[in-house]
């Protein structure tokens, strides 16, 4: 919120943008591509690969015209040698990155069929058909975690790319083969570590790619998953179970629970079944 802006018009806030998605329940009786909420971060990925694609085709080199400079103009080798010409065309420009915009009209009304116009495509957010409307809060909230949720899986599937990178086996001078060092931080020299002087380290430079391009998402979650983790890595041996029962049977002794001295093995056998098949005790 510190960075927004606020523009005069529709027309110049989106004036910048190269794709403009227009949130929307209605069809307007418009013929305009659309996606759901959901559909739009993919959506967004197209629209950069196609910026990416776009880039590579206008960085790669020009076919430059060559010219033979005749024999005996004094070059100490008089053999043919192509040369550049002053019409060579220099290399294109990188294209740059993407820009794409989300349209949300008023909370009484929405967007009116002018603004949605401009939109490139509609952006609905599927419900029941018998409400299908959402007050202005509601839209923003779902369509800003549907792209929440796919930076986490890009992020996740990138670590795991890296990860996959940095554990494959690098081929080596002489056939042989190393797996790179340090291979939980595929970002500190993993592959360097393992290669001969000379050989590039293809496989760090490929984790740290990796982990560029789609890098760790901070999460509300991230401490209920550090738990899990600690917990599952952490379960408890026979001998911590057996204590627990133990001290759960004097507990109960103390309270009088076992009633009947016919049923007390009965009862302890079907308490042993029972912490058996709790998760994480075992």
């Amino acid at each position: 919120l510190r960075s927004a802006k606020v523009y005069g018009s529709v027309a110049d806030a989106v004036a910048d943008l190269d794709r403009v998605y227009a949130a929307t329940a209605r069809t307007r009786f418009m013929n305009k591509a659309f996606v759901t909420s959901r559909q739009l971060p993919a959506d967004l990925r197209r629209l950069v690969a196609s910026s990416c694609a776009a880039a590579a085709a206008a960085a790669a080199p020009a076919d430059f015209v060559t010219s033979t400079p005749p024999p005996g103009n004094g070059d100490p080798d008089p053999s043919p040698s192509p040369r550049l010409t002053a019409s060579s065309p220099p290399p294109a420009a990188v294209v740059r990155a993407p820009r794409a915009g989300l349209l949300f009209g008023r909370e009484n009304s929405g967007l009116t069929n002018e603004e949605v116009a401009m939109a490139n495509k509609v952006l609905t957010i599927e419900a029941d058909p018998a409400y299908p409307v959402l007050n202005l809060a509601q839209a923003v909230v779902c369509t800003a975690y549907e792209l929440f949720q796919a930076r986490l899986e890009m992020a996740d599937a990138a670590a795991a790319a890296a990860a996959a990178v940095v554990h494959t086996p690098v081929a080596m001078a002489g056939g042989a083969a190393a797996v790179p060092k340090h291979a939980d931080d595929p970002l500190h020299h993993a592959a360097a570590a393992a290669l001969p002087a000379g050989t590039p380290a293809v496989a760090a430079a490929a984790a740290a790619t990796l982990a560029a391009v789609a890098p760790a998402v901070p999460s509300s979650a991230d401490e209920l998953r550090r738990r899990a983790a600690a917990a599952a890595a952490e379960l408890a041996t026979r001998g911590d179970v057996e204590g627990l029962l133990g001290r759960l049977v004097a507990a109960l002794e103390g309270r009088g629970f076992f009633e009947s001295a016919e049923k007390r093995p009965a009862t302890l056998l079907s308490i042993r079944n029972l912490a058996a098949k709790l998760e994480g005790l075992s």
